[in-house]
């Protein structure tokens, strides 16, 4: 063909093909990397937004008081003010009830104790008494450092203050807090780097602490008076991440590493299970005895569940206001799905470019057959992917369509997800030898046989399954962004070819698009 240039119509066309073809791949090559990241700092930028609103839920210090949980809440986002008002929050032990806000409070982050009176609201320098008719401030300035949680001695309320010489005993007596000298509790001797958790519950009449001390839990009884033994810490156990213990008067129910027991032992046959990504938990208990687990899992979602023994009989969720919404899995993936889709929009172009402006056929003695267009290819390779990798795309939207938070408390399908990825990695072996046979023996693939077109090798004759593993192994260089390396080389390439057909020496033609040269009567 005379009027061909190196497989384009004229040398005109190359040129202006070549420079076309060459900003547009520069273009793509930066859009795959701009586009996802566009999407990527919109999303932090609603993160951020998000960010401003979220709220700390003080769950581990709340207290059941006339049917419902209460427990303080106060902004966390950028921009609140350190000292800005807590909102105190009413949770009606019910089913289907929702949180609500019954006003504020000028602490932050305080222990609630409940009482006939009311609730008091204890906090490191201010104590506060809520009723119905509102908040009372009782006493402010009196800085006692690092409390346990509030509890009552004889009817008054008290806690255990931390002092270099160990706990002592603080009793709030006519508006004014109170220490009591001849009660010092001593830390045990284990060092630990973290400072000590301490919990005390009322179990016979005595008040008992329980510590968090490193990893260990250790157990003593809050002696009464300076004439008592001295205090014995007893060693119950490792623990791990956030817990809470409360008494009936009878039993201590321990809620720790995602459980709930009854300790020392009791009655249970098995401990009852909380969420598993629980990052506060406060336990109660009802007038009617029922066990309350109040849990702050992942991104402010908070969790109330109650149990009549170890039955479930309400469980309640309140929907959470954290930045990362319930369907983040599936929203992440829409950055990598941009970056994949731009070599196919790349490819849609090209393929009307290379109609134009290239040598649309390939000839060999005689015979000549149309090649292929980028996108048939691109789609061809799309559908034997989606075949090959099928366990593991099954497995990737199992885990992608996940809950968020189901996700991070462990209630997803992981077993299987990871039994489709083992179970992939196989099948995909399997397909690519299959795929390779096909390919060497008869030129397609079932991605290749619904696109209608077909590899050959350049003399027109099936390749073998040799030169179609070469091929299909070769994929990986020209898969470097996204399959954007090999778009581009098909569409320079004179026989559009990628590398891995320029290795195998295979080109990809349109199938039924075969013609025969015209011969005159000589033979010429």
């Amino acid at each position: 063909m005379a009027d061909t240039y190196a497989g384009y119509i004229s040398e005109e066309r190359k040129k202006h093909f070549t420079i076309l073809v060459g900003v547009l791949g520069a273009v793509f090559l930066i859009m795959q990397f701009v586009a996802p990241l566009v999407i990527m700092f919109s999303m932090m930028s609603n993160f951020m937004t998000s960010t401003v609103n979220m709220k700390d839920f003080r769950i581990d210090r709340a207290v059941y008081w006339h049917g419902s949980m209460w427990y303080t809440e106060h902004a966390i986002g950028i921009g609140s003010q350190k000292e800005q008002p807590s909102t105190l929050i009413q949770w009606p032990v019910q089913d289907k009830a929702k949180p609500k806000s019954v006003g504020t409070i000028p602490l932050k982050g305080a222990y609630l104790l409940a009482s006939t009176d009311g609730i008091w609201i204890i906090s490191e320098n201010h104590v506060g008494l809520w009723t119905e008719a509102g908040y009372k401030e009782k006493q402010q300035g009196t800085n006692l450092g690092v409390i346990s949680n509030p509890f009552f001695m004889d009817g008054i309320p008290a806690v255990l203050a931390n002092r270099p010489e160990g706990w002592v005993l603080m009793e709030f007596v006519n508006n004014t807090w109170q220490r009591q000298d001849e009660i010092v509790i001593p830390y045990p001797k284990q060092k630990a780097v973290a400072e000590p958790e301490l919990r005390v519950v009322v179990l016979f009449g005595r008040p008992d602490i329980y510590m968090k001390y490193g990893n260990s839990l250790y157990l003593s009884t809050l002696p009464l008076n300076s004439n008592e033994k001295k205090v014995h810490w007893i060693i119950l156990g490792k623990i791990h991440g956030p817990w809470s213990v409360v008494s009936d008067g009878e039993k201590v129910y321990l809620a720790e590493n995602r459980k709930i027991m009854l300790l020392p032992g009791g009655a249970w046959k098995k401990p009852i299970k909380l969420n598993t990504a629980t990052l506060r938990v406060c336990l109660s208990l009802t007038d009617r005895k029922n066990l309350v687990a109040l849990t702050e899992t992942t991104f402010n979602t908070l969790r109330m569940a109650v149990f009549h023994g170890q039955k479930k009989i309400i469980d309640l969720k309140t929907a959470g206001d954290g930045p990362i919404p319930e369907h983040f899995m599936s929203i992440a993936l829409i950055p990598q799905i941009v970056g994949y889709a731009m070599p196919f929009l790349l490819a849609f172009i090209l393929s009307l470019l290379m109609r134009r402006d290239r040598v649309i056929r390939y000839e060999k003695d005689g015979t000549s057959y149309e090649f292929a267009s980028i996108i048939r290819r691109g789609v061809s390779m799309l559908v034997d992917v989606v075949i090959l990798a099928f366990p593991m795309l099954l497995g990737s939207i199992l885990l992608f369509s996940s809950d968020f938070e189901k996700l991070a408390e462990g209630k997803t399908h992981i077993p299987v997800v990871f039994g489709l990825f083992f179970v992939g990695f196989i099948w995909a072996f399997v397909c690519f030898l299959i795929f390779s046979f096909m390919e060497g023996r008869k030129g397609i693939t079932p991605g290749k046989w619904l696109t209608g077109i077909r590899v050959l090798g350049t003399d027109l004759k099936p390749c073998g399954f040799g030169r179609a593993i070469v091929r299909n192994l070769l994929k990986v260089v020209d898969g470097f962004f996204s399959f954007l390396v090999g778009v581009l080389v098909v569409a320079f390439t004179e026989n559009w070819q990628r590398v891995g057909d320029m290795a195998a020496r295979t080109i990809v033609i349109r199938k039924n698009t075969r013609k025969e040269k015209q011969f005159n009567a000589t033979g010429s």
